[in-house]
């Protein structure tokens, strides 16, 4: 029998931490929604808040967005020998830096020069499959 210890890591569920299901987003996901939704409204997003949906180590997942190129800004506050901070997505300078991908995450119903996109309806009987499966 193996100690707990010696499998730290290396268990079939280490990944879980890391890869998303689609109906259980990761903490990195779900702060990244909370910062995109709440910038979409021109609020900032308190340090609090972070650590509610990104956990305790918020952080770290802050820092990871800011990796896979968010720009998001940080806003100290000091009041009363205290230090509050807030978070926010710079959308200003995502679209200077032409990152599309994240501004079609960010917007997914515009183009990144803010045009709104409307696909049309598919014509009916346009595509058609056969049932034997094949195109």
């Amino acid at each position: 029998m193996t100690s707990r210890k010696a499998l730290n890591g290396r268990s079939g569920n280490s990944g879980e931490a890391y890869h998303s299901n689609a109906a259980i987003p990761t903490r990195y996901t779900a702060l990244m929604r909370r910062l995109i939704d709440t910038s979409k409204r021109g609020v900032e997003t308190s340090a609090s808040e972070c650590a509610e949906v990104g956990g305790l180590q918020y952080q770290t997942r802050i820092f990871e967005g800011r990796k896979q190129g968010w720009p998001i800004v940080n806003r100290l506050e000091k009041s009363g020998g205290q230090v509050r901070s807030f978070y926010r997505i710079d959308f200003d300078a995502l679209r200077k830096s032409g990152r599309s991908d994240l501004w079609a995450l960010a917007f997914p119903n515009e183009y990144p020069n803010g045009v709104p996109i409307s696909a049309p309806a598919p014509v009916q009987g346009s595509l058609e499959l056969s049932a034997e499966g094949g195109f």
